[in-house]
């Protein structure tokens, strides 16, 4: 999988250079969706030359934060986890970091290794260790959006 992504990459490598694509493309990473949602959906509206609403704005918040919130039908999401795992409300933050608590640190290794040009080209840095990986922080990203 790592193999076909870095290939994908070396031929659209003019791509990443936004010096010269700025207003034809832009990169969107989901770690910084995660991160700053309402951050990166201004910017993507930005991009793209179209004007975020107000509306938009209030869904983003409601769908990222992963509280119980009222939709555009004015109805409250029932906050019973067997329900809420069919909800699209989620906190995204606790999402992005999941996976972290719940893989192997040998896998992560393994990945780390095997798609270790993938991860430089979109600006992640491999984790050292499992405390590292463990960590609260997310500093493995490099910020790459304006």
């Amino acid at each position: 999988m790592c193999n076909d992504l870095h290939a994908e990459f070396l031929f659209r490598i003019p791509l990443l250079d936004m010096s010269r694509y700025k207003d034809v493309y832009t990169l969107v990473r989901y770690e910084e969706l995660a991160i700053s949602p309402e951050k990166e959906a201004r910017r993507l509206y930005e991009f793209a030359d179209i004007e975020i609403t107000s509306n938009v704005l209030q869904w983003i918040r409601a769908s990222t934060s992963g509280h119980n919130v009222t939709n555009s039908l004015n109805l409250v999401h029932d906050e019973h986890p067997l329900r809420l795992s069919y909800s699209t409300t989620r906190n995204s933050l606790d999402i992005l970091r999941m996976w972290r608590s719940e893989l192997p640190w040998e896998i992560v290794e393994q990945i780390q290794f095997l798609c270790r040009e993938s991860m430089e080209l979109l600006g992640f840095k491999a984790y050292k260790s499992k405390q590292d990986l463990l960590s609260d922080s997310l500093g493995n990203i490099d910020p790459m959006s304006g």
